[in-house]
Parts: C-alpha cells; structure tokens; sequence
C-alpha cells in the first residue's frame, strides 16, 4: 500500500525519477502521449481513458522503471473507478430474400455489366488484323545463308582447272595459283551477345573538410561498399565504392549528415567520438539511409 500522504501520481513520478528517466523519454518508451503520461502523474483522472486502459499504463508504467505494479494497480482500484458498462446494441434483422429490391437489382446489374463486356469483346475480336504467322525453321533459316563450303570448294576447283589449263598450253610458264589467296577471306562471325560492355562507373570523391561545421563524421570500413555523405549544409563529403585500405574516413562539417550505404554490414559510424548504431536502419537488402544528428 502507498503511504497515507502519497497519492498515486507521486508514487509514480518519485519511481521514475528514481529510475533517472526524464518524463519525454518515459513517453517514448512506452509508445504513449506524454499527456498520458502527464496526467497518470497529476492524478488528473479526466484525462485518461476508461480504467481497463488506466491498469495496462500502469503495468507498462511499473515495467519501465522497474517496480512492482501491484500496489498501484490495488490503490487504483480502490479510488472507485469502474468501466462503463457494455449496451447491447445488436438487434435482428430481417432475412434476405430474393424478393428484396435490393437482389434484383442487384441482379440486373450484374447481367448489364456481362453483356457489355461480351460486346466490347466480340467489337474487339472483329476489328484485330488478320496477321499470318510464318514460322520459320531452323533447317530453312540456314539454307538462307550462303553456303560458305560450297563457295571455297568452288573456288579451289576454279584454281586447279586454270592450272591445268596454264600447264598445257604452256608448260615453262606454268604457275600453280595459290589457293590460300584464291579463297575468299572469311572474317569470324562475332555473337554481339558474346562482346562485353564497357560500362562506365563513377571517380569516387572524398572531401574530408567541409567549409562550415565543426562535428566529426568517421566512417570505418570492414569491407567494400557504396557510401554516399551529405552535411546539412548539402556539402558532399563522400561519394563512390570505398573498401577496408580506405579506412577510416574521418569528415568534418555540420550535422546532421545524411548518410547511404550499399552494403551496410561492411561498415561502421561514429559522431563526434560515439558509437552510431545502424542496425535499426538496415533493410532486407542491406542497404541503408539514415540522417545522424549531433549526438
């Protein structure tokens, strides 16, 4: 039981002072109005809800700076406040039949709403072009294209008749052609899907020193990652792919930063010396955005 001379508002504002916790924060943790929180303290009964919600505030209450939430629970109940009471509002109602007014037209609007759609199907179909599909075959597509064998057959059964030719009529002067430059010169065919593709990636930037701001930003590294920084003055400190031998990166301009990381997992952050946890900030992908105030 509490003391004669304490009310229940005391009691509690007395825990949490105890328990070093400012009354905004108390708010915060508990996921309620400060109001609430407020009014549990002034024993200001008008501005809380119906005792169900009370007792629960009390427990989250109790929880938070670490007390037992009998005692006040047992105080509260004795002030004499009692849930309202529950009023049976539900009453019958009539069943629905077909001839409801409401089915048949009901009905009607679902018969209108079918022939409509098969009109505006039937207006479609009628009006699509009549487009004949030529399937073409594999063995087809290759007799499309010129026969390369049959050409460089052709042309070394051209040389060795011209020779043949050339030794009979003149045999001193006979030449055998070179077959290598009566060939037709044949280029390889080259799969463009098979080419790689220069893509172009950005010059990473690092500018440590910004021209205003005194707070200190250190990005260190455990691995490689995307890391993109802006200060509240919109001055770009770091931009690109760093990795672990850039480690650490140490900025200096005027919080907040706003911050984006690729691979969160590979780093770590510290403003103004204090550990920046960013595990609440990382998404399924792992990557992350968060905006850092001066701690």
């Amino acid at each position: 039981m509490l003391p004669n001379d304490q009310t229940l508002g005391a009691s509690l504002r007395q825990a949490r002072e105890q328990a070093g916790i400012e009354l905004a924060d108390l708010a915060h943790k508990l996921r309620l109005q400060r109001d609430i929180i407020d009014a549990l303290e002034q024993d200001d009964h008008s501005r809380l809800p119906a005792p169900t919600f009370v007792r629960g505030y009390l427990r989250q209450y109790a929880d938070a700076v670490n007390v037992d939430a009998t005692v006040w629970v047992q105080h509260y109940n004795q002030l004499g406040f009692r849930d309202p009471a529950l009023i049976d509002t539900a009453t019958a109602k009539p069943p629905v039949t077909m001839r409801d007014p409401r089915i048949k037209w009901l009905t009607v609007a679902i018969i209108l709403s079918l022939l409509i759609y098969l009109i505006y199907w039937a207006v479609a179909q009628s009006s699509k072009p009549n487009v004949e599909v030529i399937e073409v075959t594999e063995s087809a597509a290759v007799d499309t294209v010129p026969n390369e064998t049959a050409a460089i057959e052709a042309a070394l059964l051209a040389a060795q008749q011209e020779a043949a030719v050339t030794e009979d009529e003149t045999p001193e002067a006979a030449v055998v052609p070179d077959k290598a430059a009566a060939l037709p010169k044949l280029e390889p065919i080259t799969d463009a899907a098979q080419v790689p593709i220069a893509v172009p990636v950005a010059k990473p930037t690092l500018r440590k020193q910004a021209p205003q701001g005194t707070d200190r930003l250190a990005v260190k590294m455990t691995g490689a990652s995307w890391i993109e920084v802006y200060d509240a003055n919109q001055f770009r400190h770091v931009y690109g792919m760093f990795s672990q031998k850039d480690s650490p990166i140490v900025l200096q301009g005027q919080a907040p930063f706003h911050v984006m990381l690729g691979d969160a997992a590979q780093v770590g952050l510290e403003i103004n010396g204090q550990i920046y946890n960013l595990q609440p900030f990382v998404r399924s992908n792992r990557t992350a955005q968060l905006i850092i105030e001066n701690e």
